[in-house]
C-alpha cells in the first residue's frame, strides 16, 4: 500500500518542518532536498513514488535523513558528512 498522490506534497512539508525547515549545512531555506546523511545503497530513481515516500519515513525515523539545499545537496553527492567540507553545519 502506497501513498496516495495527493497526500504526497502533504507529507513532504510535513517531513520538512519536523527537520527545522532550513539546510542542515548552510541554512538556506530555498530549494530543500532530502539527503541521506549516510548514502543509501537502494537506488531511488528505480523506486516508485509511493515507495520513495515511505523510504523517507523509515531513513528519518533512522536518523539518516537530512535537509539540503540543491546546492549542497550536490556539492555533498555521495560523500559521507565527515568529508563533507562544510561540516559545521552538521546535525
Amino acid at each position: 500500500m502506497g501513498i496516495k498522490p495527493e497526500n504526497y506534497q502533504i507529507l513532504r512539508k510535513h517531513l520538512i518542518k519536523l527537520m527545522g525547515s532550513k539546510c542542515a549545512y548552510c541554512g538556506s531555506k530555498d530549494n530543500l532536498e532530502f539527503d541521506h546523511k549516510y548514502p543509501s545503497k537502494i537506488s531511488m530513481s528505480n523506486m516508485s513514488r509511493s515507495k520513495r515516500e515511505w523510504h523517507w519515513i523509515i531513513e528519518y525515523d533512522r536518523g539518516n535523513l537530512q535537509l539540503l539545499c540543491a546546492l549542497c545537496n550536490n556539492t555533498k553527492n555521495d560523500s559521507i558528512p565527515i568529508y563533507f567540507p562544510n561540516t559545521s553545519g552538521l546535525i
